[in-house]
């Protein structure tokens, strides 16, 4: 359940783009382990009671 600000996305695609590539590689430092992508598209599930631009359903971008 997301909290009164935030919505729940069911992520359909992901992709992989070059920041995530250099991480992979050990070019940009990070902590082990690792979930690569960070540029989505996906269905809104469910919305906090203060979300008022989006609803259920919604198809949605996230970067």
């Amino acid at each position: 359940m997301p909290k009164a600000s935030e919505v729940l996305v069911k992520t359909i695609a992901c992709g992989v783009c070059h920041t995530d590539a250099a991480a992979l590689h050990s070019f940009i430092p990070v902590t082990l382990p690792i979930i690569l992508g960070h540029e989505g598209v996906g269905i809104v599930e469910e919305v906090g009671s203060e979300v008022t631009t989006l609803q259920k359903g919604d198809r949605v971008i996230m970067s």
